[in-house]
């Protein structure tokens, strides 16, 4: 299980490095939207039109990576829970090569359409992200507001976590507890922006995509 949270962690980092590239993917992070899961999804993979080829490569990417957060995970050794600070620079490095390799096989208008369904999965939460707030000329007081409610989301999903490995609670009990969580940081998030904000952030998410609910627990 903690090879699979490394490599979460890894996903996750590997997005926000597309997100760091001007004109790039930018999803991921801590506005959801994660270009290597909606990558893996067959209804995403049709709607950019991307070739069986191209699929098997990045899929072969993705375990690649898989398997280098493995190896990175277990030369930390120890079978206590691992240190993802400690771990970042080589994790960024790994997930920076895999960003590399993937952003080269699609095209530009490919990219484009990618990261408009990522903003569409991510809502509002998008607003988290340093370059949507960019985009949505956000002031520094809604960017500090932000940056705080984001820590709060941060410390009661940990607390939802601790509980799970104390035994107060199961996997199947968590996962209402965290979609609570996100209602709640939607609702926040809805406050802080403006309407002509929340207009603009509809808009950049581009033509509406229904996504496929078979596609979800895959």
């Amino acid at each position: 299980m903690r090879v699979i949270a490394v490599f979460a962690l890894a996903l996750a980092l590997c997005a926000v490095s597309f997100a760091q590239r001007g004109g790039g993917m930018r999803m991921g992070g801590p506005g959801g939207g994660d270009a290597n899961a909606l990558l893996a999804r067959k209804d995403v993979q049709k709607e950019l039109a991307i070739s069986d080829d191209v699929v098997s490569k990045i899929e072969a990417i993705r375990d690649k990576l898989r398997e280098d957060m493995q190896e990175l995970r277990s030369s930390a050794g120890g079978n206590g829970p691992p240190n993802f600070e400690a771990m970042r620079p080589q994790i960024e490095k790994l997930t920076g090569e895999a960003r590399k390799q993937i952003e080269a096989l699609l095209t530009a208008d490919q990219i484009k359409r990618l990261k408009e369904l990522g903003m569409q999965r991510a809502g509002m939460m998008a607003a988290m992200r340093p370059e949507t707030q960019k985009d949505l000329s956000l002031t520094d007081e809604q960017k500090a507001s932000l940056k705080a409610l984001q820590q709060k989301q941060r410390e009661a999903m940990q607390a939802i976590r601790e509980r799970m490995q104390n035994g107060e609670i199961d996997r199947d009990q968590m996962r209402p507890l965290f979609e609570k969580n996100r209602d709640i940081m939607l609702a926040e998030i809805g406050k802080i922006l403006t309407d002509e904000q929340k207009a603009k952030l509809k808009d950049m998410a581009g033509k509406p995509f229904t996504f496929d609910k078979d596609e979800e627990n895959n």
